[in-house]
C-alpha cells in the first residue's frame, strides 16, 4: 500500500465520517425538537390533569354537600309522603261523600218535581171529569195546564241533565 492509496483511503473514511457526523446531527437536532415539543406535550397534559383534579375536588365538595342536603331533608319529604297519602285518602272519602248527596239530592229534586206533576195531574182530571168545577174555572184550568207543562218541561231538563252528567263522568 502507498501513501497515496492510503491517503485516498482516508479522505473516503473522513468524508464518510463526515457524512455520518452530519446525519448524526440532523438525528440529534431531531431529538431535541422531538423531546421540546413531547415536553411541551407533557407540561399542557400536566396542566389539565391539574385543572381536572381541580375541578374533581369542587364536584366533590358538591357532591358531598348535596349528600347532607337530602340526609337534612329526607325526614321532612318521608313526612310529607305520609301527609300526601292521608290527603289522598280524605279526598276520595269526601269524594265518595259529595257523589252520595249529590244522589240524595237528585233523587229529591225528582221525587219533588214528580208530586207536583201528580198533584196538577190530579187537579186537571178532577176539573175535566167536572168534579171541581165550583172550585175551579177554565182559567184556572189552563194556568194548571201551563204548570203541568212547565213541570213536565223540568223534570225532562232534570233528567238529561243527569243522564248528560253520567256519561261524561
Amino acid at each position: 500500500m502507498t501513501i497515496d492509496t492510503q491517503t485516498s483511503a482516508l479522505r473516503k473514511m473522513s468524508d464518510t465520517l463526515a457524512n455520518h457526523t452530519a446525519q448524526f446531527d440532523k438525528l440529534m437536532h431531531a431529538v431535541l425538537e422531538t423531546r421540546t415539543s413531547l415536553e411541551g406535550k407533557i407540561d399542557s397534559i400536566a396542566a389539565e390533569v391539574n385543572i381536572l383534579r381541580v375541578k374533581h375536588r369542587k364536584l366533590a365538595e358538591k357532591v358531598t354537600t348535596t349528600e347532607s342536603a337530602l340526609e337534612s331533608v329526607q325526614p321532612d319529604i318521608s313526612e310529607m309522603k305520609t301527609k300526601l297519602r292521608h290527603l289522598e285518602t280524605e279526598v276520595m272519602q269526601l269524594q265518595k261523600q259529595a257523589e252520595d248527596a249529590e244522589g240524595r239530592s237528585r233523587r229529591g229534586i225528582r221525587r219533588t218535581l214528580n208530586h207536583e206533576l201528580r198533584d196538577i195531574e190530579v187537579t186537571l182530571r178532577d176539573a175535566e171529569r167536572g168534579e171541581a168545577t165550583d172550585k175551579i174555572d177554565q182559567t184556572e184550568v189552563a194556568k194548571l195546564k201551563k204548570q203541568w207543562n212547565e213541570a213536565d218541561e223540568r223534570l225532562r231538563k232534570f233528567d238529561y241533565r243527569h243522564y248528560t252528567v253520567r256519561l261524561n263522568a
